[in-house]
């Protein structure tokens, strides 16, 4: 009975070591965690004196009064130890407050099914709190830096404010040895570029750990430059649902400001052909626009200005001459004709991929 506590004991004092090298929490929960540490080495060191008292296979003590005193003491800080190490755990989910999603609900299901997938085995609903040790949002922004994603992440591990002050080699070091030993699932929000995950810190996903990493972005092209496994393209919204987000991005307000605009936004919503991207920046464009003429400039500005070079948006002022369905010629390409062919379709990919143009046949 000793024995096994005893061992119990060494086990829960290793992974406290290793938590208050990981979270260096709070001052007033470190004090306390600190304090049952020691008292852990108090009684750890006395094991030996304790073992030596045992006799017939270690069932029996030589000093009764002593080991019995000892192993109450034992049991006391084991839950002592357990109890201040629940204080250090970080949460595996923290709830995040988003907008209410519109159409998305097939969208949302099969994303979730592919994030439960391993290898063949399918986990529940149930299963997810037990699934992974960890889930982490981090927001990335078009002006990609590194170490503010390494700040988010260290902010989610509920980390010291001295760890943020340390050089990026040393805050990818410090993540990566905290998430080595974690199962999580790592949310990469709308990147814009190839995001480093070894620069981050960010250990690869293994057979043994289990992790899975999600990516959002706006461009096909950047799923490929992440070599992401899998992915989904988020489908196209029914004439109503696409009605109903368009109205909530422009709001009531802007909505009422002209008798015109409600059936300008309708023929928006319609042409956006019930991409959710094009509703939702369109939407929001158009929100504090007031008079048509806003209008009809937030939705010829729209997407334009992201576009790579000025290959590609020549080619699509040129698309946007012809007539729906009409066929539209290739590029000169230096009166080579293969060479107009191919880069003609690399140009008209960019266009489909940033959904500006659809690809039809």
């Amino acid at each position: 009975m000793m024995e096994g506590n005893l061992e119990a004991l060494e086990n829960t004092m290793q992974e406290l070591e290793a938590k208050r090298d990981d979270l260096l929490r709070r001052v007033v929960l470190e004090e306390d965690r600190e304090n049952v540490a020691s008292q852990v080495n108090d009684l750890l060191k006395a094991r030996s004196d304790q073992t030596r008292r045992l006799c017939l296979c270690g069932y029996c003590s030589q000093n009764l009064i002593s080991s019995c005193d000892y192993g109450k003491k034992l049991a006391k800080k084991l839950i002592a130890e357990k109890l201040v190490a629940e204080k250090f755990s970080v949460p595996k989910v923290k709830e995040k407050h988003i907008q209410t999603t519109v159409g998305l609900d097939t969208t949302v299901e099969s994303v979730w099914n592919h994030l439960m997938r391993d290898g063949s085995r399918t986990l529940g609903f149930l299963e997810v709190v037990s699934g992974f040790d960890i889930v982490i949002w981090v927001v990335v922004s078009k002006d990609l830096q590194n170490e503010v994603i390494q700040e988010q992440i260290l902010v989610r591990l509920v980390l010291d404010k001295e760890c943020t002050q340390k050089t990026e080699m040393e805050k990818a070091s410090y993540i990566y040895n905290i998430l080595n030993r974690k199962k999580l699932v790592l949310l990469l929000d709308n990147i814009w570029s190839k995001v480093d995950l070894n620069k981050i810190g960010v250990p690869p996903r293994t057979q043994r750990n289990g992790s899975k990493i999600l990516v959002t972005t706006r461009s096909k092209e950047f799923c490929n430059d992440m070599e992401v496994g899998e992915t989904m393209e988020v489908k196209c919204l029914s004439p109503n649902e696409a009605w109903d987000l368009c109205q909530r991005k422009v709001g009531e307000i802007t909505l009422k400001s002209h008798n015109d605009i409600p059936a300008l936004a309708g023929k928006v919503a319609e042409k956006c052909c019930g991409l959710p991207l094009a509703l939702s920046v369109i939407g929001k464009a158009m929100s504090c626009k007031e008079t048509i003429q806003e209008w009809h400039h937030a939705v010829d500005a729209w997407s334009y200005d992201g576009l790579k070079d000025e290959k590609v948006k020549s080619c699509f002022l040129y698309c946007s001459l012809f007539p729906e369905d009409s066929e539209i010629g290739f590029i000169d390409g230096n009166g080579d004709k293969d060479v107009a062919n191919y880069q003609g379709h690399d140009i008209i990919g960019s266009l489909v991929r940033a959904h500006l143009l659809m690809n039809c046949v």
